[in-house]
């Protein structure tokens, strides 16, 4: 739920207002594994709360996510993510203004013709924006699919 100014391009007037507090109860601690969100990316996990407080901070969100996937060839292929969101609090605890996070992965694959089964893979990710922080991490790594038959 969303205030009247935030939807200034949209054909629905009117505010909604409300007090849905999405991953918060009042019973029980916010819908969570091990401090990590279930459900969306797009709510902040508990564990980012540094203070070990349990519930949702930042549960009011915008968001936009988009993959491409994409196969140079048979033996080469590369999948692109990007997510923008911005969050503004809870219900119960609005932020004044909202605060922004964009994340971006590329990730290439190889799977060499000469080695069936085996996947050489490399990412490259950061984060931006004061949601999250700034990061910037990357991965490698090697991998079999399949049977050793030895001396056969």
């Amino acid at each position: 739920h969303f205030s009247e100014d935030l939807n200034k391009d949209s054909a629905i007037k009117g505010g909604a207002t409300g007090s849905d507090d999405y991953y918060n109860n009042y019973s029980y601690n916010g819908y969570q594994n091990r401090g990590m969100s279930i459900g969306t990316p797009f709510a902040k996990s508990l564990i980012y709360n540094t203070d070990g407080y349990m519930r949702y901070l930042d549960n009011l969100v915008r968001g936009f996510h988009i993959g491409v996937k994409g196969y140079l060839s048979s033996e080469y292929d590369y999948r692109l993510l990007f997510s923008t969101r911005k969050a503004y609090g809870t219900p119960e605890h609005p932020r004044a203004t909202g605060v922004r996070a964009t994340c971006f992965m590329l990730e290439a694959n190889a799977h060499p013709s000469w080695l069936r089964g085996l996947e050489l893979k490399a990412q490259f990710a950061f984060d931006r924006g004061s949601l999250l922080g700034n990061n910037t991490g990357g991965m490698v790594s090697v991998s079999y699919h399949g049977d050793f038959n030895i001396g056969q």
